[in-house]
């Protein structure tokens, strides 16, 4: 007897990573981010701190590099007035056909956008602090955040101006 023939069916699935779909979408999620945009009211006036007693949380958004923009990268964050950020999610759904974007959105006490200098920076945030401790006072800044975010930066050209105080 001859054994029964089996024949072996194989199913190949693609995997694809998150990143890899957003760039080869990103005409798309970069529509619908423009068209988010466009229809986004005016931010509202917030009176109330964020941060905790004297602490003030703070966020500044560094421009995207052009080669980020030749890699396929692109903008996904939206400055909502100076105390309110909105990050931009594209996604697919589990048909890995269907497109759609989830926005988030995080006060601040003070957001910067991509057009501010270390000098809009050091005015509404350091001064203050270093006016302070000119009189006799304590105080810190702290930065964190991914690499290639934009703290050195940053705090480089805050340190000169801070001496320069």
């Amino acid at each position: 007897r001859h054994p029964a023939k089996r024949t072996l069916h194989t199913m190949s699935r693609i995997v694809v990573d998150k990143r890899t779909s957003r760039k080869e979408h990103a005409a798309d999620f970069k529509a619908s981010i423009d068209e988010f945009r466009a229809n986004l009211p005016p931010a509202q006036p917030r009176d109330a701190s964020i941060g905790l007693g004297n602490i003030q949380i703070c966020t500044r958004k560094r421009p995207v590099f052009d080669h980020e923009l030749e890699a396929g990268e692109y903008d996904n964050v939206t400055c909502n007035g100076d105390k309110n950020i909105i990050v931009h999610d594209g996604r697919m759904a589990a048909d890995l056909k269907s497109k759609f974007l989830v926005s988030y959105s995080m006060p601040f006490d003070h957001v910067f956008d991509e057009k501010a200098t270390n000098e809009d920076v050091f005015e509404a945030t350091l001064r203050p602090q270093v006016d302070y401790s000119m009189a006799g006072g304590l105080s810190t800044i702290f930065m964190f955040g991914q690499t290639g975010s934009g703290k050195t930066h940053t705090m480089s050209g805050l340190q000169r101006l801070c001496a320069a105080h």
